[in-house]
């Protein structure tokens, strides 16, 4: 059984949603540029370090899809200190 996450169309377990504990969910778009790139992976490294926040949902296009799929990745692994490795 699902519960939707607040303010999103995305779909979380209970044991999700415990997880998350009083965390504000966000949902990210990252656009392409490559030249935006490193910038763009700066912003969601200084995302990951605030423990106030859970990040609900990724969507990307080109140079952002890459740094959403790393985060998701590392994230995946090891949490917040996965993706950041």
């Amino acid at each position: 059984m699902t519960t939707p996450g607040p303010r999103s169309g995305s779909s979380c377990t209970p044991e999700q949603i415990a997880a998350r504990g009083n965390r504000r969910p966000v949902n990210l778009a990252c656009r392409g540029v490559v030249q935006h790139g490193a910038f763009a992976w700066g912003v969601l490294d200084r995302l990951l370090e605030d423990d106030r926040l859970a990040i609900d949902a990724i969507s990307a296009t080109s140079a952002g899809a890459v740094n959403a799929v790393a985060m998701a990745y590392g994230t995946s692994l090891g949490g917040a200190a996965g993706a950041r490795a």
